[in-house]
């Protein structure tokens, strides 16, 4: 199991649920893209736009400034009704993230090609729980909790 370098986590303020699909090993770090869930059920979404390490070094950096070039936006891209922030909420209480292994395949001989990583981080009561997966790898728990996400969101109100 190899673990790749990744950003220094940094959990925006409110945050309930944040979801990061993080480059490994990548000069290309264009695809990066995050999205969270605020206390109060608001999503935000923030895709990279065109970046590209230039400088090896830094391909093993956890400078968040080399992984992110889009912020959260100001205003969020949806609010969930209160029906919905029920659903999620049970959605992530399925979900056992402290059980949750981090899973890494063994890295391919070539480098670049290898597959991006998920970070998950929820928060309740005021602590956070993390767990990284590489992304196609994660357990069921997190598959299913995603596809609801994706329903969420593709439901809710515009604000």
């Amino acid at each position: 199991m190899t673990k790749p370098v990744l950003p220094k986590l940094e959990i925006p303020e409110n945050t309930r649920l944040l979801y990061e699909n993080i480059a490994i090993n990548d000069p290309d770090r264009t695809g990066n893209w995050r999205f969270l869930f605020r206390q109060n059920g608001c999503f935000f979404n923030a895709r990279n736009t065109q970046l590209w390490i230039e400088d090896s070094a830094q391909l093993s950096s956890d400078d968040p400034d080399l992984y992110w070039n889009k912020p959260f936006p100001d205003t969020p891209n949806r609010c969930l009704t209160e029906s919905q922030q029920a659903e999620l909420t049970e959605a992530i209480r399925q979900v056992d993230f402290p059980s949750l292994a981090e899973y890494y395949p063994t890295p391919p001989d070539d480098q670049v090609s290898h597959p991006s990583a998920e970070r998950w981080t929820v928060v309740q009561n005021g602590k956070s729980q993390t767990v990284v997966v590489e992304n196609g790898f994660a357990p069921p728990e997190l598959v299913q909790l995603r596809q609801k996400i994706d329903q969420l969101v593709a439901n809710a109100p515009r604000p």
